[in-house]
């Protein structure tokens, strides 16, 4: 009976069946902390921008405002 056992025959199996089953879990671990995820970090696009203040317009008739400092020539 010992004779009929060939132990010399050694088949190697894939390693594609391991990587497709790591990959699987991955994204079932990715998926299930996606879920979870409470925090919200987008940005509301329906909100209008904040309106910016007005400068104040000069005076009318008032064409030789110097607010930059001196510039009269000596």
């Amino acid at each position: 009976m010992a004779d009929q056992i060939n132990v010399t025959d050694s088949r190697s199996r894939s390693p594609w069946p391991w990587i497709i089953g790591i990959i699987v879990i991955l994204i079932a671990i990715w998926a299930f902390t996606q879920m979870g995820d409470t925090t919200t970090d987008e940005v509301n696009i329906n909100v209008p921008a904040p309106a910016e203040p007005a400068t104040p317009a000069a005076p009318a008739g008032d064409s030789g405002n110097n607010a930059g400092g001196d510039t009269t020539n000596p």
